[in-house]
């Protein structure tokens, strides 16, 4: 049993971008704590002998009677990993070779083709192509279903089996086989692999004076990064509105999150606080002076692709009143996991706390609820996301369940829905809708 630290001074907040491995099997960037290790004799249950023995007769079994030879190491491997999957879809056991995926992952480089992924009915779903990958360049879109890689098929894989298949060497190339269900179209396409360094945030002018800001992942210079456009653009010109686009970004590192609030709201604000098994375990503030003056109107757009330090930038947002949320309900992810090592290159990630928005709301398996609800409407290709085709953190098997027993995050004003049957020749429904908010804002405070 973890002894768990008394004080948010003896917790170690450290975070990673990392794809990590659902149960269901939703690859997410998510955020890690690192708890203390050490044991508590005196807090050490007894030891349930009758399910011991339990396992001592089925692993004597297979040892005896499975049709082929399986080494000791790897069914105590096995039965460690079925152990910790079985807790809920984010915790799990990390070997040797995982523990190097993930400190690959976590430097913000790797080889591969950019895509967040998931199973869904022994096929692979596509989350999400980042932001300039090789998968979006080719024109892999959110919902599609991955059928065959190269000449393997899919149905039969774990996630982690054709994960590998997709990954390699850059400069080489794999041919992924999908199903695309919006257009009933089965489709082949050619991608090579490329080191994959994100870039976190882009931003352009709409109509001259209102501000377009996406992050499309919180990586380590990801706050930096907008800081340095908006210095730039207010420099430059009068910035009548903000739209923060956080749509389809699966998060990343919290204290990245927290400095992106910090973009938006006064020194001193209470972003995030995490909340463990027994205790307060620590409350994340914004340390700076805000970027963008709070008479500035603010948009966040997000969808059920926003999840994490999404959900945390999204939440603080609201909860101060600082902004409107606008888009789709959020992923829920809103759990915590610790990084234990046990031994050198093998660890467990195991989940430790929920975080709390600064309401103390838990979205965990909920989300954050828009202050208004709107729909993708019209867009073409490179803006689709595909909403229906997209899964939730509720909708992943062994899911944390919220601890306050609510369906729905609750939001601070009443939801708004807009119909976009009346949408024509718009690219970008959400963001046109979130732009002429903008203006309305604006037209009223002057």
């Amino acid at each position: 049993m973890l002894k768990f630290i008394k004080n948010c001074s003896r917790v170690k907040l450290y975070t990673a971008v990392v794809l990590t491995t659902l149960v269901s099997s939703v690859f997410l960037l998510t955020v890690f704590t690192r708890a203390d290790d050490t044991i508590d004799p005196d807090r050490i249950e007894k030891l349930p002998y009758e399910e011991i023995e339990l396992f001592s007769v089925v692993y004597e079994t297979i040892k005896r009677a499975y049709v082929s030879d399986v080494d000791d190491e790897t069914l105590v491997r096995y039965a460690i990993s079925g152990m910790l999957s079985n807790l809920d879809p984010h915790s799990a056991f990390l070997d040797e070779k995982d523990t190097q995926a993930l400190s690959e992952q976590t430097s913000g480089e790797y080889a591969g083709l950019g895509i967040q992924l998931s199973m869904e009915d022994g096929l692979v779903r596509v989350i999400s192509p980042f932001d300039g990958s090789p998968a979006k360049r080719v024109g892999i879109m959110s919902g599609d279903l991955i059928f065959k890689i190269d000449d393997t098929l899919v149905r039969g894989l774990d996630i982690d089996q054709a994960i590998s298949l997709m990954r390699g060497r850059p400069g080489t190339s794999v041919n992924l086989s999908i199903l695309r269900r919006s257009t009933n179209e089965s489709l082949v396409f050619n991608v090579t692999r490329e080191v994959i360094k994100l870039k976190s945030t882009s931003s352009r002018m709409i109509d001259d004076d209102y501000m377009y800001l996406r992050v499309s992942q919180f990586a380590e210079r990801t706050a930096s990064e907008a800081r340095d456009i908006i210095d730039k653009a207010m420099e430059e010109q009068e910035i009548k509105g903000v739209v923060l686009d956080l749509r389809n970004n699966p998060g990343g590192l919290l204290n990245s999150s927290v400095d992106v609030a910090n973009l938006f709201l006064p020194q001193g604000t209470l972003v995030v606080s995490v909340k463990g098994r027994e205790e307060n375990l620590a409350e994340l503030r914004t340390s700076y002076n805000n970027a963008i003056p709070e008479n500035i109107p603010l948009v966040v757009l997000v969808n059920n692709g926003s999840a994490s330090a999404s959900e945390i930038v999204a939440g603080a947002i609201q909860d101060h009143k600082r902004g409107i949320v606008m888009g789709k309900q959020t992923f829920g992810k809103g759990s915590v996991q610790s990084l234990i090592q046990l031994r050198e290159q093998v660890s467990l990630r195991i989940t430790t706390a929920l975080y709390y928005t600064p309401l103390g709301i838990s979205i965990q398996a909920t989300g954050i609820k828009p202050d208004i609800d709107v729909d993708t409407g019209t867009v073409d290709l490179d803006t689709a996301t595909n909403e229906d085709l997209q899964v939730r953190e509720i909708d992943l098997q062994g899911h944390i369940e919220n601890p306050s027993g609510n369906d729905n995050n609750s939001s601070n004003s009443d939801e708004i829905v807009i119909d976009n049957e009346s949408s024509t020749d718009i690219r970008d429904y959400q963001l046109s809708q979130a732009v002429n908010l903008l203006k309305a804002l604006y037209i009223i405070q002057n």
